[in-house]
């Protein structure tokens, strides 16, 4: 898949997302928490709203899709994320 097909998806699908930059995906590389691994291109991050758990919890799945220089997936990450609200 390349980046333009996963970004019409995205905003077909998944109105929880952002797009970043070559530049934007190599600066959050360092940044965030779990870290990834920069591939030369850039990233797409989201994230799915699922309901509310039977103790109280939101649940949600946030997932990063990393791009190499040519635009191509080079590597997927979904994790689950639970809310107490």
């Amino acid at each position: 898949m390349n980046a333009a097909d996963a970004e019409r998806i995205a905003a077909a699908r998944y109105p929880e997302h952002t797009t970043y930059t070559a530049v934007e995906c190599e600066k959050w590389s360092h940044l965030t928490t779990p870290r990834y691994t920069y591939r030369g291109g850039p990233c797409l991050f989201g994230i799915v709203r699922v309901g509310t758990t039977w103790w109280g919890y939101e649940s949600a799945v946030m997932f990063r899709l990393i791009f190499d220089p040519d635009n191509q997936l080079a590597q997927s990450w979904t994790d689950p994320v639970y809310t107490f609200l």
